[in-house]
């Protein structure tokens, strides 16, 4: 939830009173989760602390991309995968009884073995996280397998906050995982 001030100054404190892009004095102050940014009136530019304004562009990052906020991490962390193709994304509902899920399909050879490398880097995660997540096989309409994490009950509402945590911590892992020789090295052959 992003709310606007009339004067970011007056409204925050911030600190600024003209824009250092463009000299224009018309800022406003937003707040989004309690944090607040200033957006010049002319440019366009942001200015605050680093990791809220990483936050808004995440966000409209995964607004500009068709997904859901809370799984656009994980979503992001899986695109530089050649050889998966995420088909669909969710980040999950209590009403619908629903988790936090990543379809995702093989498009190349190579597939298989990243996939590997995804179940791989959950075993590692596992003791950061707060649930189970899984690898699970779909041939409902095709060959797919789902990310996703299990409860042993209905989703609740501090059990979808714990799978959005765990998305956090997955994305980094994920990250960081891919660049290490276990996943870069192709199977050997035998």
């Amino acid at each position: 939830m992003v709310l606007l001030a009339k004067s970011a100054r007056a409204a925050y404190n911030i600190g600024v009173d003209t824009c250092p892009e463009c000299g224009n004095s018309d800022l406003q102050a937003c707040v989004m989760d309690g944090a607040a940014y200033v957006v010049c009136g002319l440019c366009g530019e942001r200015f605050g602390q680093r990791h809220v304004l990483e936050s808004v562009s995440d966000r409209e990052e995964a607004v500009h991309q068709g997904y859901e906020v809370a799984v656009w991490p994980l979503v992001r962390a899986l695109l530089p995968l050649q050889g998966l193709a995420i088909e669909a994304a969710e980040a999950g509902d209590v009403e619908r009884d629903s988790g936090p899920s990543v379809t995702l399909s093989p498009r190349a050879q190579h597939g298989l073995q990243e996939l590997e490398n995804l179940g791989r880097s959950l075993r590692l995660a596992a003791g950061s996280l707060h649930l189970e997540w899984v690898i699970e096989v779909d041939c409902e309409r095709r060959l797919a397998f789902v990310l996703r994490a299990r409860v042993r009950a209905a989703w609740s509402a501090a059990a979808l906050r714990q799978a959005h945590l765990d998305i956090e911590t997955l994305a980094r892992d994920l990250e960081r995982n891919r660049k290490l020789q276990w996943w870069q090295q192709a199977p050997a052959r035998r």
